[in-house]
C-alpha cells in the first residue's frame, strides 16, 4: 500500500521538471518565431514603402519623358513655322525687288508701270506684317526652347535620381540565398 500512495507522488516529481522543460523550449521556439514574423512584417513594410516611392518615380519620370516629347514636337513645329515664314519673306522681297526694278526703268510701257507702282505698297504693307509675324514666331520659337531646357534638366535630374536609386538597389542586395 506504501507503494501505491507514493507511486503518484513519484509521478509528479518526476513529470513537472519534464513539463517545465517542454514549456521553456516550446516559449523559447514561439519567441523566436515571433520575432522572426515581426522581422518579416519590417522588411515587408520596408519594401512596399520602396516600391511604392519606385512606382511614383517611375510616373514622374514617364510624365517628363512626355513633357519633353511634347516641348521637342513644339519646337520642331515652330522652327517649321519661322522657316516658312522666312521663306516667304525672301520670295516677297524678290518680288518687290523685281517691281522697283521694273518701275525704275523708263523704257517699260505706262499702263504696266503704274499697276506696280499702285501694288507694291501692298507689297511692301504685306513684307512688314511679315516681318511682324516672323519676329512673333521667333519669339515663340525661343520661348518653347527655354521650356524645353528646363523640361529636359528636370527629365535629366529625375533620371539621376532613378540611377542612384537602382545604384542603391544593387549595393544593398543580400545575396542569394542556397536553394533549401
Amino acid at each position: 500500500m506504501f507503494r501505491l500512495s507514493f507511486l503518484p507522488f513519484v509521478f509528479l516529481v518526476v513529470s513537472t521538471p519534464a513539463l517545465g522543460q517542454t514549456n521553456s523550449k516550446d516559449s523559447q521556439t514561439l519567441q523566436a518565431l515571433l520575432t522572426e514574423v515581426r522581422q518579416l512584417r519590417q522588411d515587408f513594410e520596408a519594401t512596399t514603402l520602396v516600391a511604392n516611392k519606385l512606382q511614383i518615380l517611375l510616373y514622374r519620370l514617364q510624365s517628363q519623358n512626355n513633357a519633353v516629347a511634347r516641348l521637342l514636337r513644339s519646337v520642331e513645329e515652330t522652327q517649321a513655322d519661322v522657316n516658312q515664314i522666312e521663306d516667304e519673306r525672301v520670295k516677297l522681297t524678290a518680288d518687290i525687288k523685281q517691281h522697283e526694278d521694273f518701275i525704275g526703268n523708263t523704257a517699260n510701257a505706262s499702263g504696266d508701270r503704274k499697276a506696280l507702282e499702285d501694288a507694291l505698297p501692298g507689297l511692301k504693307e504685306k513684307l512688314l506684317g511679315l516681318d511682324n509675324l516672323l519676329q512673333r514666331a521667333q519669339e515663340k520659337e525661343s520661348d518653347v526652347r527655354g521650356q524645353l531646357s528646363s523640361q529636359q534638366a528636370k527629365l535629366e535630374k529625375l533620371e539621376a535620381d532613378f540611377d542612384r536609386l537602382e545604384k542603391s538597389f544593387e549595393t544593398s542586395q543580400p545575396p542569394a540565398k542556397a536553394s533549401q
